[in-house]
This record gives C-alpha cells, structure tokens and sequence, in this order.
C-alpha cells in the first residue's frame, strides 16, 4: 500500500529550502531532498523535474514569503524612518539568511552590477534585482509621497537599489557586525529623511 503524505509539495519545498539555505547548490541532490522529505525519488520528480526547476521554485517562494513578512513589519512601523528600517532590516535579514543560495546565483562578485540578474529554469524565470528593487521602491515612492518629497523620477529606483546593494556589500564585507552594520543604515536613513 502506498505512503500518502499531506501536503506533499510544500514539505518537499521546506526541507529544499532548508539545504539549499545551508548547503552550496552541487551539494544539494535530489536524492537528499526526497529523503529529508519522507518521499521516493520518483515521486519528487513528479513535483520537480530537474534540482534546477526546484531550485528556482524554493528561491521564488522564500523571496514571496520575505516581502509578506517585511510588509508587515513596514506596516507595523509607526514613521516613515521607522517604515523605511523595517524594510532595510527585513531585507538584511533575509540576504544573511539565505547568503549560501545568493552565493550561488550571484556568483563571488560582491556587487555583481549586471542590470539583471535572472535566474531561469525551463518553467520560470526570476529578475531577482527588480523583484527587490521594485518592492523597495514601492515603498519609498509611497513614503516620499506622504512627505511631500518631490525627488526626480527614478530616484526610488536608484535609491532601492543603492541601498539594496550597500545591504548586500555589508553582509558580506562585515558578516559578524550585523549590530553595527544596522547603525549605519540607521544613520544614512536619518539623513536622507531625518
């Protein structure tokens, strides 16, 4: 008789998740994720039909979950400065939570600068630095909206991804001073609207 198992999809998605959050990508095989998960082989494969389709499936999900949970915090926030921290800090946090899978997708350039930055399998393709920026921006555009700030057009674009870039730098650059790398960006975002 065969295993049923609930929810099937979503515990392959966690467990992949998990590895791939804490292991490089070529380290990651089907075979570990199916056992992690409580799953045959085969029955991954009827989900997943290549490690890149789950790949690509896991990095999109995480990113979806991140933006629901940083919304809340901005809504949370009682200010715009405090608004535009909780995004910066939601940001940071997911970066160093999954630095290992970025790691991967960005390869060891440090600001890999490329206007677009995709990840594609056969079934999706992610720009992942609009995908923050434009969430970002959003944000800010709406902030700036409520102060009356009149900057130029595209500058929540540029400021997005500034910002998402000085994160990202930081994490890196500085990867046991998350204290200290949160005061600086409490102090740029205090100037910019302080």
């Amino acid at each position: 008789m065969p295993k049923i198992i609930k929810d099937v999809d979503i515990k392959i998605l966690k467990v992949a998740e998990q590895l791939f959050e804490k292991n490089e990508y070529r380290k990651v095989d089907m075979k570990l994720i199916a056992r992690k998960s409580g799953v045959a082989v085969g029955t991954l494969y009827n989900y997943y039909p290549n490690k890149k389709e789950l790949f690509v499936r896991v990095f999109e999900n995480s990113w979806r979950e991140t933006f629901v949970e940083v919304s809340k915090r901005v809504e949370k926030a009682d200010n715009n400065e405090q608004k535009i921290l909780a995004f910066m800090y939601g940001l940071y946090e997911a970066l160093e939570k999954r630095e290992i899978m970025l790691r991967e997708f960005l390869g060891n350039n440090l600001f890999n600068l490329k206007p677009d930055i995709v990840l594609e399998s056969e079934n999706r393709s992610i720009n992942f630095r609009a995908m923050i920026i434009d969430e970002f921006a959003k944000l800010i555009k709406d902030i700036n909206s409520r102060q009356t700030i009149n900057f130029a057009e595209g500058f929540e674009k540029r400021l997005a991804g500034t910002f998402s870039i000085t994160i990202w730098g930081m994490i890196i650059t500085y990867p046991e001073q998350r204290e200290r790398n949160y005061e600086y960006l409490k102090s740029i975002v205090k100037h910019l609207y302080g």
